[in-house]
């Protein structure tokens, strides 16, 4: 009967931690420790019973596989549950980026004018700042200037046109592909 009482209080906890997400870390340990333990009781005090038993030694290791990945599984969403106790906030923040994409690219870009350096400010055609260079120089391969950057999610696409702001001065700078130089690497076939 405690059995079945503590089964409850699981199953109660799950419930609760799907309708409030203060709730969701204690869910989260208590049926990964409850999952572990249950699976190493089972590899430890139950031999292989039924088709696992008189098969071969294929399902033998079969039997004790799955309790073993049970044990780790247990143990993981366990651990999933103490990381999301420290911060929920922060952590939803990890599922919103994962969901909507990340709010910066990283891109290369071609420059006109003098070469774009480090923490050169990009700018819109309308004025508006979304990004700021990296790392930049002329490209001999190229005979032309190269800069990596980042910028806002929507400017990323190759072929988006921009300013980039050297010294002060603004220079047309347009979005392309990378790698910059293609690579030409002997493949045996």
């Amino acid at each position: 009967m405690e059995f079945l009482a503590a089964l409850m209080k699981i199953i109660d906890l799950i419930c609760q931690a799907l309708r409030n997400v203060e709730m969701l870390p204690a869910a989260l340990v208590t049926s990964g420790v409850v999952d572990g333990a249950a699976a190493l009781a089972l590899a430890i005090f139950e031999p292989p019973r039924g088709i696992f038993q008189h098969h071969g030694k294929a399902p033998f290791y079969l039997y004790y596989s799955i309790l073993v990945t049970t044990v780790i599984f247990g143990l993981v969403e366990a651990s999933v549950g103490f990381w999301v106790s420290r911060d929920l906030n922060g952590r939803g923040a990890v599922g919103k980026t994962l969901q909507e994409g990340p709010k910066i690219r990283r891109v290369g870009m071609f420059t006109q004018g003098p070469p774009a350096r480090s923490h050169n400010e990009l700018r819109s055609s309308s004025g508006e700042n979304i990004g700021e260079v990296t790392s930049g120089g002329f490209s001999p391969c190229l005979k032309k200037n190269i800069a990596v950057d980042y910028v806002k999610s929507g400017m990323h696409k190759a072929g988006t046109e921009f300013k980039v702001v050297v010294r002060g001065m603004s220079y047309d700078a347009v979005v392309t592909k990378m790698p910059f130089v293609p690579t030409k690497y002997y493949k045996p076939s």
